[in-house]
C-alpha cells in the first residue's frame, strides 16, 4: 500500500518536472491574468466602500465604512425622500460637467424616551466601484420637512468594469445630533447610508 502511494507521488513529480515549462506557461497565460481581474475588482470594491466627510481630504481625514441605515438609529426615526435628480450638461469650451444636482427631502421623529435638541447633517455622494464624489453643505435639520441639495456634475452611468455598470452614487450622511435621554444630554455622531439604486427620483429635471 506504502509502496502504491509512494509511486504514484513519485509519478506526480516526475510528470511535473517533465512538463514544467508548460505549467509554467499555463500559470502565466491563465492564472496570473485571472488573480490580477480579481484584485482590481476587489481592490475598486473595497476602496470606494470607504466615506470621508471632509471638503479636501488630509491626512487627518477619518474614513467610514460602517453604516446604519437609515431605520436604525437608536435616538430617532430618519425619513429620506428623493425629491429631485438634475443631470448634469456638458460644456465643450471648458471639457467640464455642470448643472448636475441631487436634492432630498428629509425629516425626523425623536423615538420614545428621546429629546432630540438639534441635528446636523453632512452630505456626501459617492459611487461604488470608481471615485466619483460630492459634499455637500453641514446643515441642521429639523423635525418637519427640510430640503438637503448636493451637486453632483459627474456623468452615469458608467462601466468602470466588465460586467460592473454604476447607475447611481449612494447618499452618505455625517449626523451629529444632541439628545437629553434620562435627564442627561449627550452628543452623538451616526454615519448613515441611504442606497438609490432602487429609488426613482419625484422628479427629474432634465
Amino acid at each position: 500500500m506504502n509502496k502504491a502511494k509512494s509511486k504514484k507521488k513519485q509519478t506526480f513529480w516526475t510528470w511535473l518536472h517533465q512538463n514544467r515549462i508548460r505549467v509554467f506557461l499555463w500559470a502565466f497565460l491563465i492564472i496570473i491574468p485571472v488573480a490580477l481581474v480579481l484584485i482590481a475588482y476587489v481592490g475598486s470594491y473595497t476602496h470606494n466602500k470607504k466615506v470621508h466627510f471632509d471638503q479636501q481630504e488630509t491626512a487627518e481625514t477619518e474614513f467610514i465604512k460602517d453604516f446604519l441605515s437609515p431605520d436604525d438609529i437608536k435616538s430617532l426615526e430618519l425619513f429620506i425622500e428623493w425629491d429631485q435628480l438634475s443631470n448634469p450638461s456638458y460644456d465643450e469650451f471648458s471639457d467640464q460637467f455642470y448643472g448636475g444636482y441631487y436634492r432630498f427631502n428629509i425629516s425626523y421623529q425623536s423615538k420614545l424616551n428621546y429629546q432630540i435638541n438639534s441635528v446636523q447633517v453632512t452630505p456626501v455622494l459617492q459611487t461604488d466601484w470608481i471615485n466619483l464624489r460630492s459634499v455637500g453643505q453641514t446643515t441642521s435639520i429639523y423635525p418637519s420637512n427640510y430640503v438637503i441639495h448636493v451637486d453632483f456634475n459627474h456623468e452615469l452611468p458608467k462601466t468602470p468594469l466588465l460586467f460592473v455598470t454604476v447607475n447611481e452614487p449612494n447618499l452618505y450622511l455625517k449626523m451629529v445630533i444632541n439628545m437629553t435621554f434620562g435627564g442627561t444630554t449627550s452628543e452623538q455622531t451616526v454615519y448613515v447610508k441611504y442606497d438609490l439604486s432602487n429609488v426613482n427620483p419625484n422628479l427629474v429635471v432634465q
